[in-house]
């Protein structure tokens, strides 16, 4: 791979001087994910215009001098970083060529970046990893497990063997049992789910700007998915394409093209420009350009070559253009359709290749939900945090459960309950704070010696340290577990447990063992133990016998599921707001132009400059049905745009737009 140099940006420098001064680590959190993704020489005219910035104490010590010393380290040098998809070959060793290194994640980096490569001759090619594919093979192997279930009737094996490579490390991948190439096409429930937009988690058209253009469209064939995924890129919005192409999809605007010679070009989709083939095709047919300078005004629009090139070609099309017997406007509307669209849109190819893996995709999430969401949330490869996958399951009639030291694996896994409702099964590795090696400890001692059968036999066999035996407790893992012969009448709640632990860590029994297993050493043999036969009353089982404390509320198991697991399984944070009125999301799509009041649920927010340097903001919310997205422009943002750092619970008030955005005019915090 190719190394990269990661310089200072805003964030960066001021947490960097903020750890030399002693800042804690809270506090420099707290200050620095309220700064922009700018440039250090940028960070004061943010703090002044930003409204999330404007309550940061830049005028006290000593934050007023550590913000004066990260403005000399504007754009300094950090560390070595990878480039996301530069790879570099040569016939000769490389080491010849070029100094390398070990990057941290075990791959082997350039020291040089990228202008040096190519400056030194060298083949530098881009190979672009996409995590979606990472979804869809997980997803696979769930949907092959449940049908190996399901064929021979009982559950597969938590550790499945699989040949090994030559080296002993690297399994041989084995032969799918599922054609994902023979997905049917046009499938009837998959479209409909294409065309409702009920698309979260699909690879490419799961954003919200993707979702609302998905349903404005009706997209149902390959076709209209491609329309779809080319018309929303910068290249496309910049020109207008989007809006234009709707207006003359709904009948509203009449079919037109800016010159007949463009009729052929452009025919099939609708008179926009929408993909770049037909960009190179306007700048040969209009402007009498070779296809080599075609391709070099795409190039010009990005940067990529330089102005005499832009003007010299601008002139030669101007020119052509005028010979054909086009106007100074049709010239100018045609030149715009080249310079504009070039720089960013997609090839016709690429949003076909695209739209296919999507569709096959939506195909598996419509048939095979469980699976294809327990992918989504392992994967961590989504447009959203995984709790949002976690709603969107429950929002699919899919039950969520919490994870289990006897049922859990290391991923999200889909399940199948005594009554039949599929499930998902939230993974070990969502538990915050839980070590790899206590993980694989647990699924290996529960392989070879079976489910464990209490709290105290937990204990036992697994080495645990005390803050990750507290949060399994704490977010239930524990829950479907039996009790000890001392107390078979009596479930065990999560308060009682914690108890049990503290007694007997405090009495020398569980934690010693634990500890002990975890440092390499054998505990000594006891001739007492947890599951003595002694007729002695144990003071540990007495003490507990005498107390018997309430479970946690619903809300605050909830509390503990968002601090530990990052997700709420057990229900919704807005279940226990008030409702005064409001509309629920999944009532938007036929209330279009209409002011409407939402309760809602931040999942992500993004800013977004305008053409007059300007800022504005995007924000998706959830409630308990849906998801929507509401745009605050500028004058709102200015307004409200702090809110989404101080609480995650709003009341939206907005007009709903065409596309199923909401046009924010006020934000409420329900609770901080």
């Amino acid at each position: 791979m190719i190394g990269s140099f990661i310089t200072m940006h805003a964030r960066l420098a001021v947490r960097e001087v903020a750890k030399v001064f002693g800042v804690p680590p809270g506090e420099v959190d707290r200050f620095t994910k309220r700064l922009p993704h700018r440039p250090v020489r940028e960070i004061l005219q943010a703090i002044r215009n930003l409204p999330e910035c404007r309550d940061l104490p830049t005028d006290d010590e000593p934050w007023k001098t550590i913000l004066q010393v990260a403005l000399r380290l504007d754009d300094a040098p950090r560390h070595m970083g990878i480039h996301p998809c530069g790879t570099v070959i040569s016939a000769r060793p490389l080491t010849r060529l070029t100094p390398l290194e070990r990057a941290t994640k075990g791959i082997v980096v350039t020291q040089y970046d990228m202008n040096a490569i190519e400056d030194l001759g060298l083949i530098k090619m881009d190979l672009l990893g996409q995590r979606g594919f990472t979804t869809m093979s997980l997803a696979l192997d769930n949907i092959e497990r449940s049908l190996r279930f399901v064929g021979a009737q009982h559950a597969a094996p938590v550790f499945e063997t699989s040949s090994v490579a030559p080296d002993g490390v690297t399994p041989c991948p084995k032969p799918r049992e599922i054609d994902f190439d023979a997905i049917p096409e046009n499938d009837p429930a998959t479209c409909g789910v294409i065309a409702a937009g009920r698309t979260m988690g699909v690879f490419q058209i799961e954003s919200p700007a993707m979702r609302g253009m998905l349903r404005m469209m009706n997209a149902r064939t390959l076709e209209e998915m491609a329309i779809a995924l080319a018309i929303i890129r910068p290249g496309a919005a910049e020109y207008g394409s989007k809006e234009l192409f709707v207006k003359r999809l709904r009948g509203k605007e009449p079919l037109a093209y800016p010159h007949d010679s463009l009729k052929p070009i452009l025919e099939d989709t609708r008179g926009v420009c929408i993909y770049q083939e037909q960009v190179m095709q306007i700048a040969q047919t209009v402007g009498r350009l070779s296809l080599a300078e075609a391709d070099l005004v795409r190039r010009t629009s990005v940067k990529y070559s330089g102005q005499a090139d832009y003007d010299r070609l601008r002139g030669k099309f101007d020119q052509a253009a005028g010979m054909m017997g086009l106007t100074k406007h049709q010239r100018e509307e045609s030149w715009q359709m080249v310079e504009k669209f070039a720089g960013f849109g997609f090839c016709k190819a690429h949003a076909a290749t695209y739209a296919d893996v999507a569709y096959r995709m939506a195909y598996l999430k419509t048939h095979h939900p469980a699976e294809f969401l327990a992918a989504m949330c392992s994967a961590g490869a989504g447009f959203y945090h995984v709790s949002a996958y976690v709603e969107e399951a429950k929002r699919w009639g899919i039950a969520v459960r919490l994870p289990s030291v006897n049922h859990s694996r290391m991923e999200y896994t889909a399940e199948t309950g005594q009554d039949g409702q599929r499930a998902l099964r939230v993974g070990l590795m969502q538990i915050k704070g839980l070590r790899i090696e206590t993980i694989t400890a647990i699924l290996r001692t529960r392989e070879e010696r079976g489910p464990f059968l209490s709290l105290e036999d937990f204990l036992l066999r697994v080495p645990v340290e005390r803050d990750e035996i507290e949060s399994l407790i704490k977010c239930g893992a524990f829950d479907d577990l039996g009790n000890s012969a001392d107390h078979a009448s009596h479930k065990m709640t999560r308060p009682e447990m914690l108890w049990q632990w503290n007694l007997l860590q405090a009495s020398g029994k569980g934690a010693h063992s634990g500890a002990a297993r975890s440092f390499g050493m054998t505990p000594p043999e006891k001739t007492e133990t947890l599951f003595s036969e002694s007729n002695a009353p144990d003071p540990v089982t007495s003490t507990l016998a005498e107390m018997q404390m309430p479970e946690y509320t619903l809300e605050q198991k909830l509390r503990y599921e968002r601090e530990i697991l990052e997700v709420c399984v057990s229900g919704h944070p807005l279940d226990f707001l008030p409702r005064n009125g409001e509309v629920w999301s999944d009532e938007l799509p036929g209330l279009l132009g209409k002011r409407v009041t939402l309760c809602g649920w931040v999942i992500t927010h993004r800013h977004v400059g305008t053409k007059n340097y300007r800022n504005m903001m995007f924000v998706t919310l959830e409630d308990q049905r849906s998801v929507y997205e509401v745009v605050l422009f500028p004058d709102v943002y200015d307004r409200y745009g702090s809110l989404v750092y101080e609480t995650r619970t709003m009341r939206v008030t907005g007009r709903v737009e065409p596309d199923g955005q909401i046009k924010g005019e006020k934000l409420e915090a329900l609770r901080k």
